[in-house]
């Protein structure tokens, strides 16, 4: 009983903010964005010009999304992209995000800034983890039955680094659907950069499964 009335007044503590501004509605979340919008976007050309990034615009299997849709505003802040990381010298854009639904693929263009710099002079292995769990677990979330999950295990291999110049660089982050059944959904992924000889800077596996209690939240829009 105990247990319960702390998970319940946790629940109301956390769930109250969630909903306190406006969030997209199913409709508005199924057309994605507008791509005329793509034009107020400050997106960098090398970005725009990439022939893959061309090539999934005009494919109309892919739903076009960014991470702004996805967080409710009241929560940006406390999202590590969104806010600690959302800044013209850090993560300046996206992920913008490519989403096939139905064959459980997706393709994420990021903008890196240089102040996402470590101590080798290279983007931080910490930040392309964290871009790469989040962008498995979008690619892999609807094929959960409540579209929703957490990681399970995220096992990475770093093959190389990615150099900062003084304005930064795009990378890509490429995602499929490996396998799914019931609760549990395996993704492979990597990040590569954008040049015209891409290196690939790294690999990985995500394991995302959806906890079994996740059904009793399945009325409450909260993530």
């Amino acid at each position: 009983m105990l247990t319960m009335s702390v998970f319940g007044a946790g629940f109301a503590l956390f769930a109250h903010p969630w909903p306190g501004t406006r969030r997209l509605s199913s409709g508005e979340r199924n057309n994605g964005v507008n791509k005329a919008q793509i034009d107020q976007m400050q997106i960098s050309n090398v970005i725009l010009t990439s022939p893959i990034f061309q090539e999934v615009l005009k494919d109309s299997d892919f739903l076009l999304l960014t991470v702004d849709e996805l967080i409710p505003q009241a929560h940006r802040n406390n999202h590590v992209g969104q806010g600690l990381l959302g800044s013209p010298n850090h993560l300046d854009v996206g992920p913008l995000l490519f989403l096939n639904k139905s064959k459980g693929q997706m393709y994420a263009f990021c903008h890196l800034g240089p102040s996402l710099e470590g101590g080798d002079g290279k983007v931080h292995n910490g930040i392309l983890a964290t871009l790469l769990d989040e962008s498995l677990c979008f690619c892999g979330f609807d094929k959960l039955p409540s579209k929703r999950g957490v990681t399970a295990q995220l096992t990475i291999n770093f093959k190389d680094k990615v150099h900062l110049g003084k304005n930064g660089t795009d990378v890509i982050l490429s995602a499929n659907v490996k396998e799914w059944k019931g609760r549990k959904c395996i993704i492979d992924g990597q990040v590569q950069t954008l040049e015209r000889n891409p290196t690939t800077v790294a690999d990985a596996t995500c394991v995302l499964v959806e906890p079994k209690w996740f059904k009793w939240l399945s009325w409450v829009d909260l993530f």
